[in-house]
């Protein structure tokens, strides 16, 4: 999983965990890339403690696991549903 942004910002948190969680799909890693990352630059802002940080990314991995994959490109769905 990616560790950084492209705008290279980072965090403890997310430094310590994103090499942790395994890879899933393309569009699982592209979508914790970005939110993850945004979640993780707002808990360090909050004043949020490490362990709470680590809490809450766990929590985001864990979720997008179970919500539906949503594709990285929206021309790709469109195309997809105009096959179908």
């Amino acid at each position: 999983m990616a560790s950084s942004t492209r705008t290279g910002q980072s965090t403890k948190a997310w430094e310590a965990l994103s090499p942790c969680l395994p890879s899933r799909t393309p569009d699982l890693d592209y979508w914790w890339a970005l939110t993850g990352m945004h979640l993780a630059i707002m808990l360090e802002a909050g004043g949020y403690s490490i362990e709470k940080q680590c809490e809450a990314l766990i929590f985001r991995a864990k979720l997008s696991s179970v919500a539906r994959q949503y594709p990285t490109n929206l021309q790709d769905e469109k195309k997809g549903k105009e096959t179908s």
